[in-house]
């Protein structure tokens, strides 16, 4: 069942198993049920946590397609944000974030990357306005964590916008 398979590979992606195990895992269902607007969707974000940012952006949206009145639509809006955003496309993935963030307002990773989309764009009127309202604190366990995130240099572009923003090293 592709839809059993996408959740085991997504919980597996969130505990750090390895990510080209799990893309093969989820192509094998995609090419066994290519309609599975579910395992587009979980192949998006693992695209997007093994620095495939474009090929994550077009899985989304076949996801999308598949379904467009997908229930987790914060969810694939967000993943498109960040894959712009890696991809330093900043005012594609505000667009994204700030769409995301309205659909689903208490979700951490959305607001935590507006932040430092928005510092990175140079608005921090704006990112110190969402690090206040979302409550965004140097060390907190999110700041400290970023596994999923593998590139280096993404992380690094990630926690650089939320230090300025914040105004200390996270």
């Amino acid at each position: 069942d592709a839809d059993t398979v996408g959740h085991a590979a997504g919980a597996l992606m969130n505990f750090g198993e390895d990510i080209n195990v799990l893309k093969v895992l989820i192509d094998n269902t995609i090419a066994r049920n290519p309609s599975s607007a579910f395992s587009w969707f979980w192949s998006g974000w693992m695209r997007t946590f093994s620095g495939e940012a474009d090929v994550a952006i077009d899985h989304f949206e076949k996801s999308l397609r598949l379904d467009p009145r997908a229930t987790r639509l914060a969810f694939h809006l967000t993943g498109i944000g960040i894959c712009h955003f890696f991809r330093r496309r900043f005012d594609q993935a505000a667009a994204a974030l700030e769409t995301s963030l309205h659909e689903l307002p208490t979700y951490t990773t959305t607001s935590r990357f507006l932040i430092s989309c928005y510092a990175h764009l140079g608005r921090l009127a704006e990112a110190r306005e969402l690090v206040a309202r979302h409550e965004v604190r140097s060390g907190e366990p999110w700041l400290k964590g970023g596994a999923l995130f593998r590139d280096e240099e993404q992380r690094a572009l990630l926690f650089d916008g939320l230090s300025l923003a914040i105004g200390s090293s996270p």
